[in-house]
C-alpha cells in the first residue's frame, strides 16, 4: 500500500473552497492553522488573504485533521526556547478549546527548523511534525518527528504523482499547500484534476499527517515491539486473549463470544477520523512476532492521560507486561506528558503487582457503584499516578 497526505497551511478563507472539494471527493486532509492571527489580513503581491475567524468557521474542518501551525506565524528558529514553547503551546490549547478535539500534529511557519525547535515542539505533547523541507524520494520518514515535502506546487505534484505511482518501493507522497494558491492562480481544477488520480489508485490510501506514525512508529523493548494494530490481527487477538475470561476478569469490557466481534472492535478501533487513538499499540514477541496483548491510553482525566493494558494468559509470569509498561511511560513521557495515572480492581494481584514494579505511587481507592456499562457489579479500584 501507498499513502498520499494532502495537508494545507494558515487556514485563509480560501479553505472553504478547497474542503468543499476535498469534501466532494470524501478526502480528509490536515489543516495548518494559526490561531493567534484569526481575520488577520495580509498581502501576496496586490492581493489581500484573510484569515478565517475559526470560531466562526470551525465546522467546516468537521472531516478534516486540524494541526498546529505556530500561534503567530514567525520564524521560530530565530526565537529563545520559551518563546518557541509558548508559539506551539497556545496555539495547541486555543485550537484543542476551538474544535474540542486532540491535537497531535505541527507544520513549521516558513522555511526554517532545527533540532532545538524540534524537541521543544515534541516536549508538548506533538506527535507528527512537518519540515519545510522537499524530499521527493516518497520513502518513509526517519520518525514522525521528520515527515518532509514532496511536492508544495499543483503542477509539480501532478508530474510527480505520476512517477509515485509507477514506483514499485513508493510509500508516501506528502502534498502541502495553501488554499489562496489555487484562488490566484485560478487552477481549482488542477487540485480536482490530483483528487481525482489519488482516489482512482486502488493501492493508494489517502491519510492525514497524524496517521503517518502508524506506518512507522514502534515502540522497542530488550524483547518486545509494540507496533500499531492490523485488521489482520483479529484472530491471534481473539484467540490469545480476547476471548479468555480468565484475561478479562477484571477488564470493563466481557471476552468476545466470536471471532466477528473481535473483527469489529478492531474495526472501530482503525477507523481514520478524529475519534482515533493514536496511543494503542499491539504488543508482539520480538523473536517470534507472536501478537501477545495490548496497551494504550484508555482515558484523559483533566489533561492526564490514564493508561491500560492486558496480555494473554499463557505469557503471564514472565515480567512482559513490567516491560511493555515501563516502554509505554518512556513513550509517552517523550511526547510530553509529565503525569500519567492507572487504575487496577483491589482483587487483580497481579496487575497490581506489575503497577507498583514500574514505580507508579498509589495514591487512593475508589468505591465503584458498578465496573462498567457492561458489568453491573460494583468493584473496589486502587488509583496509582506516576510523574515524570
Amino acid at each position: 500500500m501507498k499513502y498520499f497526505v494532502f495537508a494545507i497551511d494558515d487556514g485563509t478563507i480560501y479553505d472553504t473552497k478547497t474542503i468543499d472539494i476535498f469534501n466532494k471527493y470524501n478526502i480528509r486532509a490536515t489543516f495548518n492553522l494559526n490561531s493567534g492571527l484569526q481575520d488577520f489580513v495580509w498581502h501576496k503581491g496586490d492581493l489581500p488573504v484573510r484569515r478565517l475567524d475559526l470560531n466562526k468557521y470551525k465546522a467546516i474542518y468537521d472531516n478534516h485533521e486540524v494541526a498546529s501551525h505556530s500561534l503567530t506565524h514567525p520564524f521560530l528558529t530565530s526565537l529563545a526556547d520559551d518563546a518557541v514553547y509558548h508559539e506551539v503551546k497556545d496555539d495547541i490549547d486555543n485550537l484543542e478549546r476551538i474544535f474540542n478535539r486532540k491535537v497531535l500534529s505541527f507544520s513549521f511557519p516558513f522555511d526554517g527548523f532545527d533540532e532545538r525547535t524540534i524537541g521543544i515542539i515534541k516536549s508538548v505533547g506533538i506527535s507528527h511534525i512537518i519540515l519545510p523541507e522537499i524530499d521527493d524520494s516518497f520513502m518513509l520518514p526517519p520518525d514522525s518527528y521528520h515527515i518532509k515535502v514532496t511536492s508544495w506546487n499543483i503542477d509539480d505534484a501532478l508530474e510527480k504523482f505520476e512517477r509515485f505511482i509507477k514506483d514499485k518501493n513508493a510509500k508516501l507522497f506528502v502534498y502541502l499547500s495553501h488554499s489562496y494558491d489555487y484562488e490566484f492562480a485560478n487552477s481549482y481544477d488542477k487540485l480536482e484534476e490530483l483528487c481525482q488520480l489519488v482516489k482512482s489508485q486502488d493501492d493508494v490510501e489517502i491519510i492525514t499527517i497524524g496517521e503517518i506514525g502508524e506506518e512507522i512508529e514502534v515502540i522497542e523493548t530488550d524483547r518486545l515491539l509494540l507496533r500499531k494494530f492490523r485488521l489482520d490481527d483479529a484472530q491471534e487477538m481473539f484467540d490469545n486473549w480476547a476471548s479468555d475470561p480468565e484475561v478479562t476478569k477484571y477488564l470493563t469490557w466481557n471476552p468476545h463470544k466470536n471471532i466477528e466481534e473481535t473483527k469489529q472492535i478492531l474495526a472501530k478501533w482503525l477507523k481514520k477520523d478524529e475519534t482515533m487513538n493514536p496511543y494503542r499499540f499491539a504488543v508482539t514477541i520480538k523473536s517470534s512476532g507472536e501478537l501477545i496483548g495490548s496497551i494504550d491510553v484508555v482515558d484523559y482525566i483533566n489533561g492526564i492521560p490514564e493508561i491500560g493494558y492486558c496480555s494473554s494468559k499463557k505469557h503471564w509470569n514472565n515480567g512482559y507486561m513490567t516491560e511493555v509498561v515501563k516502554a509505554f511511560i518512556k513513550y509517552l513521557f517523550d511526547r510530553g506528558f509529565n503525569k500519567i495515572i492507572i487504575e487496577a480492581n483491589e482483587n487483580n494481584i497481579g496487575s497490581n503487582r506489575v503497577i507498583e514494579k514500574c514505580d507508579f505511587i498509589f495514591t487512593h481507592k475508589e468505591h465503584k457503584e458498578h465496573c462498567s456499562m457492561f458489568k453491573p457489579e460494583p468493584i473496589v479500584v486502587n488509583w496509582y499516578e506516576l510523574r515524570k
